[in-house]
């Protein structure tokens, strides 16, 4: 079960990066975790949420966030940084970005293993 999951969490990897490389979906916020680590959120129109650009437009803010969405999507493509999860609220969700380089943890398929063990546990109780 750990190698199909860890390709279908690749798979996420390269559909975001490839999103990101398309303009579909931008940075959208950054959050703050434990251990002096954060992880980006990118969201768009796909995903419930206007697209970020500067207002009025100023070219220097754009093509900076331009090449920080090439860089995010580069370490998404080398598995520098993974699709960690997602943020979901009424209507609109994002999908969030991080790893090594941004202080956080590597992402692994026992990981996602594991929460859904303790889901299905979760759901043991109840009945």
């Amino acid at each position: 079960m750990s190698k199909d999951i860890e390709v279908i969490l690749r798979d996420l990897d390269f559909v975001t990066a490839a999103l990101i490389f398309t303009g579909q979906i931008t940075i959208g916020g950054v959050f703050i975790q434990t251990e002096s680590s954060f992880a980006l959120s990118f969201s768009g129109p796909i995903t419930g949420i206007s697209r970020v650009e500067s207002k009025p437009r100023r070219p220097i803010v754009d093509a900076s966030l331009d090449i920080v969405h090439f860089l995010v999507a580069l370490l998404l493509i080398s598995d520098r940084v993974n699709v960690v999860g997602t943020f979901i609220a009424s209507g609109r969700f994002t999908i969030v970005v991080g790893g090594p380089p941004f202080g956080g943890d590597k992402r692994q398929a026992s990981d996602v293993e594991r929460m859904v063990y303790d889901f299905k546990e979760y759901l043991q109780k109840d009945n």
